[in-house]
């Protein structure tokens, strides 16, 4: 009787023909591999190049949206200018409103706290404003309309550094009494006490010398 070839290899696989095609696979595997983290870098880096290019030419100004509702000023570099409404700011029904008093808000706010209510004046930038949702969305008015004995004053400002927010605090913070001061800070506002401008638009510095703050770059 002839004897059949053992198909059992000395190496513990099967011989079927399957080896050469399985490592065909990993090969198609690896290059796909490779050739998808090749696309991502040379996207990133055209992506790069873009905002190197765009950065040259526009010397470091951006078109921010801040610029449709504020104004220039000599001790901040820039305010909300009072009595903006601007329809659909951020998209269909995302309107923003500046009070005469300079805050996101259609209420005009009295000297007094009303009766009944604690006011708590918030500050900070961009996330304190509401940047990209309407009047009612941001999170001040929504603790006003949460807890009902609480009236929140919204002194946020696009792009402000936390000295910035300081100083607006500091000058104009009294317009309205109020019984709790909310800073919200964020790690971007810390950053921005580090320069002298907010993508080309020029705002003031704080120095600590001795145990006095100094206002460096003002008027801007």
């Amino acid at each position: 009787m002839t004897a059949k070839a053992d198909p059992l290899q000395s190496n513990g696989h099967f011989d079927n023909g399957t080896k050469p095609a399985k490592s065909g696979a990993c090969k198609r595997a690896i290059f796909i591999v490779l050739a998808i983290v090749l696309g991502l870098a040379l996207i990133e880096g055209l992506a790069s190049l873009g905002l190197y290019v765009f950065d040259i030419f526009t010397k470091g100004e951006m078109p921010l949206a801040e610029r449709r509702h504020t104004q220039y000023d000599a001790k901040l570099g820039w305010v909300n200018v009072p009595g903006t409404v601007i329809r659909d700011m951020y998209g269909p029904g995302r309107d923003l409103t500046i009070n005469e008093q300079g805050f996101r808000s259609a209420t005009e706010y009295s000297k007094e706290v009303p009766p009944g209510k604690t006011r708590i004046m918030c500050t900070g930038d961009s996330f304190v404003l509401g940047y990209g949702v309407g009047d009612a969305d941001t999170f001040c008015e929504q603790l006003s309309q949460v807890f009902q004995n609480y009236e929140v004053i919204n002194m946020g400002q696009g792009g402000y550094g936390l000295d910035q927010s300081f100083l607006w605090y500091e000058r104009d913070g009294n317009v309205v009494d109020h019984d709790l001061h909310l800073v919200c800070l964020g790690w971007l506002q810390v950053e921005r006490m580090f320069y002298d401008n907010f993508y080309g638009y020029a705002k003031p510095t704080l120095k600590l010398e001795g145990d006095k703050i100094v206002v460096r770059n003002t008027p801007v």
